[in-house]
């Protein structure tokens, strides 16, 4: 039987997910939001239905293990039937917030190679808007095995016997609309879209801890509704057998059931990542930073063709002597995004050209005069010192500034005149003083 969501008016908060990417598009995701609680275990039936579970549907009779269903502290069976953390499949708290669902994923007899059709349960959840064609998603939720317990209860075994099914792999399927299956007559065997493992083992098999499963989505567009379960041939699953039944009650039955619960169902968008630097284009010796926008579990740098690591984390600093690409490798959801960066890099620039200067200076002295010669390009010159009546007195070559000595000549006027080869530069008066 499939038990449909009631029309109601309800206030939806959206659950914002711990995760670092973005919202959780998943309605209620850990079953918080029920239209009533039970609160007499011995007035009427002592389940609390999953038809109560607000933005869910149950294919079947999937069960809301719910913590205000336990209210007298005894340990009755009918009180505890749908109660946390003790219940008819076992003993667990909630990954977070007060309550979780369950559901039989199958049943497999002893002697079987594959997991029965019936009976399988199924969960149907709704998103908060529909998926953007082409878009990636990071789909996860936690897992805890049920380990039968309730055998003590109803047998009444003095220890904590269980006996149960484990198996590898769960199946979802993405729909645009309400999945259409209402009152199946045997299992739902479909293709999934995602074949959810467990994040860190093998199997579906912790009955003390909840197990993470994360698997990453690429929408096909309009998607609004999931499916959870067994949407398996019977003998495509792996699984195996727990118990701790002595033989007497190991004889007394035949197979072993896998019931699970379920908590903290999300979904959410996967942001793309992007990579920029501080600076497009630098000076050999200077450095710059690399950063990214979007969020990963692990990001690493490399650069140019090399296969081996320069760097890892949201930024890094480098300092490279020639034009370089620079690639980030992010690991999202199981799933590796790249995304590069160009770096150009140029040769300091020369310092700027002096120009040629000449002029002469101290002209007026009794030990010298100065001729300044300045500039990065400076031809050969000729100084040529005559005295007051013609006479050349002193020849010199000027490559760069000198210092002309006077010391040795009569006080009176003289000229200095300067010549690049027969071409004429320039002349001053050199008073020589006593």
């Amino acid at each position: 039987m499939i038990h449909w969501i009631r029309n109601r008016i309800w206030l939806i908060l959206l659950s914002v997910s711990t995760n670092v990417f973005s919202q959780n598009l998943v309605n209620n995701p850990g079953f918080e939001q029920i239209d009533t609680c039970f609160t007499n275990c011995y007035i009427g039936t002592a389940n609390l239905g999953f038809e109560y579970v607000n933005f869910w549907n149950g294919i079947d009779t999937p069960d809301l293990m719910a913590t205000c269903n336990y209210t007298d502290g005894e340990f009755n069976y009918q009180c505890i039937d749908n109660s946390v953390p003790l219940n008819w499949q076992g003993f667990q708290y909630p990954h977070s917030g007060e309550n979780y669902a369950g559901y039989f994923f199958g049943v497999k007899e002893f002697s079987s190679i594959s997991i029965s059709n019936l009976p399988r349960e199924y969960l149907i959840g709704s998103l908060s808007s529909s998926l953007e064609a082409n878009k990636k998603y990071c789909f996860s939720f936690y897992v805890s095995q049920g380990a039968s317990l309730y055998l003590k209860y109803t047998q009444g075994l003095d220890s904590n016997y269980s006996t149960y099914l484990v198996v590898d792999k769960i199946g979802v399927k993405f729909y645009k609309t309400s999945p259409p299956f209402e009152n199946p007559s045997g299992a739902i065997i479909i293709t999934p879209d995602l074949n959810m493992r467990p994040d860190s083992m093998e199997m579906f098999s912790d009955t003390s801890n909840w197990m993470k499963s994360t698997e990453p989505y690429i929408a096909s567009g309009g998607e609004q509704y999931f499916i959870i379960g067994n949407l398996y041939p019977g003998n495509s699953v792996s699984s195996d057998f727990i118990s701790d039944l002595d033989k007497f009650w190991q004889s007394q039955f035949t197979g072993a059931s896998c019931y699970q619960y379920i908590d903290d169902v999300e979904l959410i968008e996967i942001p793309d990542i992007i990579v920029s630097s501080s600076y497009s284009e630098i000076v050999v010796g200077d450095s710059v930073i690399l950063s990214a926008s979007g969020i990963a579990e692990e990001q690493v740098w490399f650069a140019e063709d090399t296969t081996a690591a320069v760097g890892a984390g949201l930024s890094l600093e480098v300092s490279p002597t020639e034009s370089s690409t620079y690639y980030l490798r992010s690991l999202q959801c199981k799933m590796y995004a790249w995304d590069t960066v160009y770096v150009k890099v140029r040769q300091p620039l020369p310092p700027p050209f002096e120009p040629l200067k000449l002029f002469i200076s101290n002209t007026i002295s009794k030990e010298n005069f100065l001729i300044n010669y300045t500039g990065d390009e400076r031809p050969l010159l000729n100084m040529a010192l005559f005295n007051s009546v013609g006479q050349l007195v002193h020849i010199q070559e000027i490559t760069e500034s000198a210092a002309i000595p006077t010391s040795g000549y009569a006080p009176g006027i003289y000229y200095c005149r300067i010549f690049k080869g027969s071409e004429f530069i320039l002349t001053e008066k050199i008073v020589v003083m006593k």
